[in-house]
């Protein structure tokens, strides 16, 4: 009589462990996906990103200071926009052309920005959501040449490297590895 009874107990102990089991791995589970769930940014923050990813296109590298500052107006962290920056570069290596287009649309947008401002007062951070500006060389990077020139693009080199530019000193600082595509 006993051992029936330690039978069936044992029995019940059994099934109560693994259905106990199952729910903690269900629950698991559900939180783990919770957690891994990919949220997209801000269309406004992915604007300030590209705006300044376009303006700098000659050094796709910004310095640590400029990392905080983006990490600021974008509400992310400066991990985000490190990690952000590295998948912009290693994408945009892959895909040249298409990413050519967009590079145009920023530089015309900031040159139409800029011409606007030649015709008013300066305010500060009027060129745009996040207050960059081309330059120089990054100006006319990729603007479609006129009467049947061949395109010049400058800076990003075909064969996918940024060869030539010098990185800022934050770029080059232990414990920061933006050389190649390990970012």
């Amino acid at each position: 009589m006993v051992a029936i009874i330690h039978r069936k107990f044992s029995s019940i102990q059994t099934q109560l462990k693994q259905s106990t089991c199952e729910a903690v791995m269900i629950l698991r589970s559900r939180f783990l996906d919770a957690r891994r769930k990919r949220r997209n940014f801000s269309k406004q923050a992915t604007e300030v990103l590209n705006e300044y990813f376009y303006s700098h296109l000659s050094n796709p590298y910004p310095s640590e200071e400029a990392k905080e500052e983006l990490a600021k107006q974008c509400s992310i962290t400066v991990s985000q926009v490190c990690n952000w920056f590295g998948n912009k570069r290693i994408r945009y290596k892959k895909n040249i052309g298409k990413f050519q287009e967009e590079a145009n649309i920023y530089a015309m947008k900031t040159a139409i920005v800029a011409t606007q401002n030649e015709d008013s007062p300066h305010t500060p951070n009027s060129t745009g959501s996040g207050g960059f500006s081309l330059t120089g060389p990054d100006l006319f990077l990729g603007v479609p040449p006129m009467n049947g020139e061949q395109p010049v693009y400058m800076g990003a080199q075909t064969n996918g490297n940024w060869q030539g530019q010098n990185t800022p000193p934050s770029a080059t600082s232990p414990g920061n590895d933006h050389s190649g595509d390990s970012d």
